[in-house]
């Protein structure tokens, strides 16, 4: 039988650090197509719907896969399960809640190192639910950001979130604003992690330069982002483009009327491994659009997986 590697496992061995290394390796390895990822799924139920995405890596020896059930009104948990590549054992049943926070986080820091500019000091939070601490963290991992702008339409969740951030991370200013155009308009990196139908700001308020993270959605018919905002960016790049072609909203309804097309639409391991460029100037739009793909839960829990076996967890 596995190792069961609980929440307050997950809390004491994995850091930020870590899991961005962790993500940008399996990046590497998915462009030498070492590492497969196979797109979340859906089954309806009666009581609900599971959902259920896998991955697999050669080099790692390891499959992964992710389950969860979501239900209104209570905690989604969330489990992933790591299987020996050859035999098919049961290695570890990882209980991942905040594991997914911290993976879902290190992937816009990941993507963040290679698209945002250098220089970038001002970022801005749309949404202030559980993810949006661990996003916070990965982007101040990997740029010198002074200043945090964070907006929610209810204020008292903005006010908290920014004691939040104080608490967690040193040296920045975190400053609850009253709309998401004040959120936006000089923010050098935009992070929207929010389960809204519709877009959270104009392309109007961004300014030259700026990066965005859209990381809060992974249902086709909702969007985060306007078709303009899409228009306006030189390089859009996803974590894997065929599951964004299932869950993408922001990229399936713009392309849908001809703002963009798929073949303009790059991987996050193209980007990594230098087959694309990520900005050629500091005016240019860039975009990730985050899906959450197995292949980083693979990442993170071979990584948990091997911590948790040095520290003899059982």
């Amino acid at each position: 039988m596995g190792i069961l590697i609980t929440e307050q496992d997950v809390k004491n061995l994995l850091t930020m650090e870590l899991a961005i290394c962790s993500l940008e390796e399996i990046f590497k390895k998915e462009s030498i197509k070492d590492s497969i990822n196979s797109s979340r799924i859906r089954i309806k139920l009666p009581e609900g719907s599971l959902n259920f995405m896998a991955a697999s890596s050669r080099s790692l020896n390891l499959i992964g896969t992710k389950s969860y059930i979501p239900k209104t009104k209570t905690t989604i948990k969330f489990y992933v399960q790591l299987y020996d590549g050859e035999n098919g054992n049961l290695l570890s049943v990882i209980e991942a809640n905040l594991m997914s926070r911290i993976r879902t986080g290190a992937a816009s820091g990941l993507a963040t190192k290679y698209l945002a500019k250098k220089n970038s000091s001002v970022l801005g939070i749309i949404g202030t639910g559980t993810q949006a601490l661990h996003q916070a963290i990965a982007i101040c991992k990997v740029r010198k950001i002074k200043t945090i702008n964070v907006y929610s339409r209810n204020i008292n969740n903005r006010k908290n979130f920014c004691t939040l951030i104080n608490k967690n991370i040193n040296n920045v200013n975190a400053i609850s604003v009253k709309t998401s155009k004040e959120c936006v308009e000089n923010a050098d990196i935009i992070t929207t992690i929010t389960n809204s139908d519709s877009p959270v700001f104009s392309s109007k308020w961004i300014k030259p330069g700026a990066h965005i993270n859209a990381a809060g959605s992974n249902i086709s018919t909702k969007r985060e982002i306007d078709e303009e905002t899409i228009s306006k960016a030189s390089t859009i790049v996803t974590d894997n483009i065929d599951q964004a072609k299932i869950e993408c909203g922001d990229l399936i309804q713009p392309i849908n009327i001809g703002i963009t097309s798929w073949d303009k639409i790059n991987s996050l391991s193209d980007l990594i491994t230098g087959k694309i460029k990520g900005r050629s100037t500091d005016n240019e739009i860039t975009i990730f659009e985050s899906q959450g793909v197995a292949i980083e839960d693979l990442a993170i829990g071979s990584l948990l997986y091997d911590l948790a076996v040095k520290k003899a967890i059982n």
